[in-house]
C-alpha cells in the first residue's frame, strides 16, 4: 500500500503544480474577476492544461487512503481461519461492547452456513465501526453491493474484536492473558472487610451518599475558584476569542533546597550492604559441599576466587564501602589465596 500512496503521489506532480499556478493566480489581489478568469484559460495557464489535469484525475482515496480495501485483498487468507477461530472460542464484555459482541454471533451463524455470499442482516449493529472505515459501508450500501458490504462489515467486525481484546473491553472467559478485567479487582467481601481502613486511611467517608455529597461541594469550590480565574482573564487558565478554554503549560515546580539537604540526609541513614559483604555472609551460610559455593561458569578449581574478584572488580563500590575493614580484608584474601577451603570447592568435572 505504501508503493501504491507513492505512485499516486508521483503522478499527481502535474495536477499540484497546476494548483499552486492557481492560487498565485487568484490571490492576486491586483486583478479583478474577468482578469483572473482570463489568465487561468488563457496565456498563465491555458485549456490544454486544464484538460489534461482532468483526464489525470483519479478516484479519491477515502479517510484511511485504501487501508481496509488493501485487507480486503486478503480476505479470502482470513477466511482460512477466522470461522473456526469464532467456533472455538467465546468473548464476553461489559455494556460499551454490547454491539461488537452481537455483530460478532451475527458472523458466527453467517459462518455457520457455509455461504461466503449470504447477506448481511440489515439490522446487523455497525456502530464499533471507525469513522475512518465507515465510508466503505456506506459506499456498498448505496450501490447494492452485498458482497462489498459483507466483506468490510466482517473486516471491521473482526479488527473491532482484535481492538477490544487489546484494551480489555473484550475478554475471553478462562483465558489468561485475556481475562475478565474485573477479575484483577478485589471482590465484594473482601473489599468489605477492607473498606473501613482504606476510607480511615485517605480520610473519606465509608458511606457512598456522604462521599458523594463531600466530591460534589469540592467539585462547586473548584468551579467556584475557576470562574473567579476566568472572569480576571490573563491568568494560566482562560477563554480566548472564540470561547474556547485555553490552558497554559505548567510551570516546573522548584524543589526547596531544604528538601533536598533533607533528602540527602536520609539517605546517608539508610543501611548499606556491600556485595563483597553479602559474600561473605553467604560464605558463612552455605553448607559445605552446597552447589551455592560455587557459580555457574566455565570449570575452574577456584571459580569462587576469579569470580569474587571479577564482582570486586567489576563494580565499583561507594567510599563507605571501600572504608569498610571487612571489604579490605575480603580484598587481599580474593587476591592472595582461594577465598573457599579446599573442602569446600564444587568439583565441575
Amino acid at each position: 500500500m505504501r508503493d501504491t500512496l507513492a505512485e499516486r503521489g508521483k503522478a499527481g506532480e502535474d495536477r499540484q503544480a497546476l494548483l499552486d499556478d492557481l492560487l498565485d493566480i487568484i490571490f492576486d489581489l491586483g486583478l479583478d474577476d474577468e482578469q483572473i478568469g482570463g489568465l487561468i484559460r488563457g496565456e498563465r495557464i491555458g485549456w490544454p492544461r486544464l484538460r489534461s489535469a482532468r483526464e489525470q484525475g483519479k478516484p479519491r482515496l477515502p479517510r484511511d487512503h485504501g487501508h481496509l480495501a488493501a485487507l480486503d485483498g486478503s480476505y479470502g487468507y482470513l477466511r482460512q481461519f477466522t470461522p473456526q477461530v469464532l467456533t472455538e472460542v467465546r468473548f464476553a464484555g461489559g455494556t460499551a461492547a454490547t454491539g461488537l459482541l452481537e455483530a460478532v454471533e451475527i458472523l458466527r451463524e453467517l459462518n455457520a452456513t457455509g455461504a461466503r455470499r449470504v447477506r448481511v442482516p440489515a439490522d446487523a449493529p455497525d456502530g464499533f465501526v471507525p469513522t475512518k472505515w465507515r465510508g466503505y459501508l456506506e459506499t456498498a450500501a448505496k450501490s447494492g453491493n452485498a458482497s462489498a458490504y459483507r466483506h468490510y462489515w466482517e473486516l471491521g467486525t473482526l479488527l473491532a474484536l482484535r481492538d477490544g481484546l487489546r484494551s480489555g473491553d473484550v475478554f475471553v472467559p478462562g483465558s489468561h492473558r485475556y481475562c475478565d478485567p474485573t477479575a484483577y479487582l478485589l471482590t465484594s467481601d473482601k473489599w468489605a472487610d477492607q473498606r473501613a481502613e482504606f476510607c480511615q486511611l485517605v480520610g473519606r467517608p465509608a458511606d457512598p451518599a456522604r462521599a458523594l455529597a463531600a466530591a460534589e461541594d469540592e467539585l462547586g469550590e473548584a468551579l467556584g475558584e475557576l470562574e473567579e480565574v476566568l472572569a480576571a482573564g490573563g491568568g494560566p487558565v482562560r477563554l480566548d476569542e472564540a470561547g474556547d478554554l485555553v490552558i497554559s503549560p505548567l510551570t516546573a515546580e522548584d524543589v526547596p533546597a531544604e528538601a533536598t539537604a533533607l533528602k540527602a540526609e536520609l539517605t546517608e541513614m539508610l543501611p548499606f550492604a556491600p556485595i563483597v559483604s553479602l559474600l561473605i555472609e553467604l560464605d558463612k551460610r552455605t553448607p559445605a559441599g552446597s552447589p551455592t559455593t560455587c557459580w555457574p561458569g566455565p570449570p575452574s578449581g577456584t571459580c569462587g576466587r576469579r569470580r569474587c574478584a571479577r564482582l570486586t572488580g567489576h563494580h565499583r563500590l561507594s567510599p563507605a564501602a571501600a572504608a569498610d575493614p571487612g571489604v579490605r580484608h575480603w580484598d587481599s584474601v580474593l587476591i592472595g589465596r582461594s577465598t573457599l577451603p579446599d573442602s569446600r570447592q564444587v568439583d565441575h568435572g
